[in-house]
């Protein structure tokens, strides 16, 4: 269900409250290109800002930024005293990056998304890791952003209308990436599964795909500077596992090998 920016806005104006401290809306919700220079002065930016009840409150949204003829997939942060940016670090091939300009003659045809840019540089969200559309796959990466960030919960923003159905398997990967990192996640995507989960990797509360686009979730954000395994050292556990594949892959096949030798020389 493809969700507009108005109806995401009177969608959150029915249940927000003094006590909403976090609104989220998906990846590039705002349905026109910011200038990344002059973003905070967008009319719909200020409305946004003046329609959090608290100092407390931040609203996060995906928006396209362009500037200098870049455009940015992007997270806004937006609160009543500061205004944050996250760009989006890993860019689907193709789609959004044509680092070797194989396919960027599709551009001629209007047909898919113009090339975007990114940077290495992260803007410090006050405790929330954002990962943007497939960067949830990636489990270093969000793993990486929690540490620069600060993070005490990890937000993911989407688009899932290209994983045609997948969308729970998605919502599962999320999972990992709490489990990884312990800490809350909160999805926010349309076209797919919304939800929130537990640290422990527990689906807390979701909104299916062609439901009415709110969901409000009540969950308790305890602030600490703990860091697991994997946040410290990232993926070596999966990068062991696929060194030992390779070597009982390559043992298995060199014995099939050696016993056909030996079975051809008994001929």
């Amino acid at each position: 269900m493809k969700v507009t920016p108005q109806e995401l806005k009177a969608a959150c104006q029915k249940v927000v409250a003094e006590s909403t401290n976090l609104i989220v809306w998906p990846e590039t919700s705002f349905g026109n290109v910011l200038n990344r220079r002059t973003w905070e002065q967008d009319a719909m930016v200020r409305l946004v800002r003046d329609s959090l009840i608290t100092d407390q409150g931040r609203f996060i949204s995906g928006a396209l930024l362009c500037d200098d003829g870049k455009l940015y997939n992007s997270a806004l942060s937006i609160t009543k005293k500061e205004f944050t940016i996250y760009t989006k670090q890993i860019l689907v091939p193709f789609s959004e990056s044509r680092s070797f300009h194989l396919l960027s003659w599709m551009e001629l045809f209007g047909d898919g998304f113009p090339s975007i840019s990114t940077e290495k540089a992260l803007d410090k969200m006050s405790g929330i890791c954002i990962g943007i559309c497939w960067e949830q796959l990636f489990g270093e990466q969000v793993a990486k952003n929690c540490v620069q960030s600060n993070g005490r919960i990890i937000v993911f923003i989407g688009n899932e209308q290209w994983s045609r159905g997948a969308s729970i398997t998605m919502l599962k990967i999320s999972a990992l990436r709490a489990i990884e990192n312990r800490k809350i996640v909160i999805r926010a995507v349309s076209d797919g599964v919304s939800g929130v989960i537990s640290p422990s990797g527990k689906i807390t509360s979701k909104l299916p795909t062609g439901n009415q686009p709110a969901l409000t979730s009540q969950f308790t954000v305890v602030a600490n500077d703990f860091q697991t395994f994997y946040m410290r050292h990232g993926d070596y556990i999966g990068r062991a596992s696929l060194v030992a594949m390779i070597i009982l892959f390559l043992i298995g096949t060199g014995k099939a090998g050696l016993d056909i030798l030996i079975r051809n020389k008994k001929v």
